[in-house]
């Protein structure tokens, strides 16, 4: 039907309406994509300019801690003193976005996730595999912070036929009616709701 607030996208069908919070369908989208094909975070973009952040002593930490596992999953970034990170390349489909708020919550995710000796990402040098934490915390995080940061954020449009994409590919997600971040994604209400 079209969209509210730049942030709902609104559907109908005969007895029904529907409201999609569009960061969160667009997140969840992205995040099953990541986890049928963790390939996807290997797609490199160097950035033309190398890009300074300030963040938080402990989360540049965390980072440099997980510099190697990050490294074979598109980052590329020095630490430069115990405030600075030098982005040189991301992931492709994270370019353009917020690297800043990405690092950051890469730094404190990470870190709340148990960064440290022992901890694994999933990664090894030849290739991809299982995590071997306990629950995959590791790297359900990791791909949680990509997908978040990939995804369309409130206030941005989303022109047609992507909206039109979204929702071919949304018949292959299993939504739980959250995303990856427990932010709920969709509700229906029935015409007697409506009115």
């Amino acid at each position: 039907m079209g969209t509210f607030a730049r942030c709902y996208l609104m559907f109908t069908d005969q007895s029904r309406f529907l409201v999609v919070d569009q960061h969160a369908f667009h997140e969840r989208i992205i995040y099953e994509r990541l986890q049928r094909d963790r390939s996807l975070l290997q797609q490199s973009q160097r950035l033309l300019v190398p890009e300074a952040l300030e963040l938080a002593p402990a989360s540049v930490a965390v980072l440099q801690e997980r510099q190697a596992d990050l490294k074979l999953r598109g980052f590329d970034f020095a630490i430069e003193g115990a405030t600075t990170v030098l982005v040189n390349a991301v992931p492709s489909l994270l370019a353009g976005r917020d690297l800043n708020g990405l690092f950051e919550d890469l730094g404190e995710g990470l870190g709340d996730a148990g960064a440290g000796p022992g901890a694994d990402l999933g990664i090894e040098a030849t290739g991809v595999k299982e995590p071997t934490d306990s629950n995959g915390e590791m790297l359900r995080l990791l791909l949680a912070n990509v997908a978040c940061h990939a995804a369309v954020r409130a206030g941005e449009e989303l022109p047609l036929n992507e909206v039109k994409q979204l929702v071919a590919e949304a018949s292959t997600v299993d939504f739980y009616h959250n995303c990856p971040h427990g932010r709920r994604v969709l509700r229906w209400w029935s015409k007697a709701q409506v009115e």
